[in-house]
């Protein structure tokens, strides 16, 4: 990824009734080839996201793999997530799992 690529800047809706602690973006294909290495190969974070709040993230034009978890150990993912052409996304209660460990 080139250092001085523009920015977009990323809406994330947390429609759930869960915090998010965690938004991680990772090159496409990186997140299940590295899966093991998933803190170390995340892109952007952001803050915590309350229970029915917003968050932007300014993220650089590409294509992505994106998890996010909740504050209790929720997670939801999407692979092939492209920026600009997708500059928000809304995460709801139906859409996280409680991943197997």
């Amino acid at each position: 990824m080139n250092s001085s690529s523009q920015t977009y800047a990323v809406t994330i809706d947390n429609q759930s009734n869960h915090a998010i602690c965690s938004v991680k973006f990772y090159p496409s294909g990186s997140y299940l080839l590295h899966a093991d290495n998933l803190l170390k190969k995340s892109l952007f974070k952001t803050e915590k996201i309350p229970p029915h709040q917003t968050a932007i993230v300014d993220v650089p034009e590409g294509v992505y793999d994106i998890r996010i978890e909740t504050c209790d150990g929720l997670v939801w993912g999407q692979d092939v997530f492209k920026v600009p052409k997708e500059t928000s996304w809304s995460v709801t209660d139906d859409q996280l799992f409680r991943p197997v460990r």
